[in-house]
């Protein structure tokens, strides 16, 4: 990755998960993408009902966190902090 690219993608640590994070028109466009649900087809009620449960007890959806090691954890401050200067 050269900093002088317009865009970022890190890989997640444990490869479920990823970050693109791209620079256009002075403003960051962040995406983050999961590697598949497990699921080929539509859950089941009793999935769907257990999602929800799960939401509303805990406040967290299964994808909603990503854990990067230092490594990466750098390349993404050095992507944001080149393109803001």
């Amino acid at each position: 990755m050269k900093l002088e690219d317009n865009k970022i993608i890190i890989e997640s640590e444990c490869g479920t998960h990823l970050l693109r994070c791209e620079y256009c028109d002075e403003k960051f466009d962040i995406s983050f993408y999961t590697y598949g649900n497990g699921q080929s087809v539509k859950s089941k009620i009793w999935g769907r009902l257990k999602y929800a449960f799960l939401h509303l007890f805990t406040g967290q959806l299964f994808s909603d966190q990503m854990i990067f090691n230092e490594k990466e954890s750098k390349k993404l401050v050095d992507f944001i902090n080149y393109k803001i200067k």
